[in-house]
């Protein structure tokens, strides 16, 4: 797949993780227009005559883990935010197994906002993921209780294994209110990488262990 055209499913995978999260407006002539230019077909990329590719497959599940045992300073909390890929692998069209590459995550952080106040949502340890996700606008996080955030990175060969994508900072008086923050996922995707015959496999959208997000209507801006 030529280099425009992985461009264009990357802008595309930001725009709706942007929207995912929460206090992004973006018109809705601007998401068609991005969606239409991603598949508009282009004759010049017809594959050659040969065997069918195997698009390939995923195994296993990812996990996502919440880090609880950071000591506070004061009342205030900073809580890394794991996705383990470590059962997670991509094969390939050759039957070959690699690990499970996170290209883009949708992640979210609920809490009982009467005991607990968001701060910031950082990057996390992890290359790729160390810069601020986009995250709900913290008015609004505040007073619902929870939180959407969500990142991307565009290498196809790291970061796998136990991934650090972010670190939530929270204010909490009371140390028992830390019991009603949890984890919960909307979406995990795989990198798109190159298989054996310089072909691309992927992205994958990559099944998790754990409680899923609930689904938002996003209603466009007018013009």
């Amino acid at each position: 797949m030529p280099t425009a055209i992985i461009r264009n499913i990357s802008f595309v995978m930001l725009f709706l993780a942007a929207v995912a999260a929460g206090g992004v407006s973006v018109p809705a002539a601007s998401a068609d227009s991005a969606l239409q230019e991603t598949i508009r077909p282009d004759q010049s990329q017809t594959p050659p005559p040969g065997p069918a590719l195997r698009p390939g497959r995923l195994e296993g599940k990812a996990r996502l883990v919440l880090v609880k045992d950071q000591p506070p300073d004061g009342k205030r909390y900073t809580l890394p935010v794991l996705v383990d890929l470590t059962e997670v692998l991509v094969v390939g069209d050759a039957d070959d197994k690699v690990p499970g590459v996170l290209g883009a995550y949708i992640l979210g952080i609920t809490f009982n906002p009467v005991k607990v106040r968001l701060v910031d949502v950082l990057g996390g340890d992890t290359p790729g993921f160390q810069k601020a996700p986009v995250f709900t606008h913290l008015e609004k996080a505040n007073a619902e209780g929870l939180v959407r955030f969500t990142s991307y990175q565009t290498r196809s060969d790291a970061p796998a294994g136990r991934i650090a994508v972010a670190r939530v900072v929270l204010d909490i008086a009371d140390p028992a209110g830390l019991e009603t923050v949890e984890l919960l996922a909307d979406s995990l995707a795989t990198s798109i990488r190159k298989g054996a015959d310089g072909r691309t496999v992927g992205p994958f959208a990559i099944p998790f262990e754990g409680k899923a997000l609930p689904r938002r209507t996003v209603t466009p801006a007018k013009p």
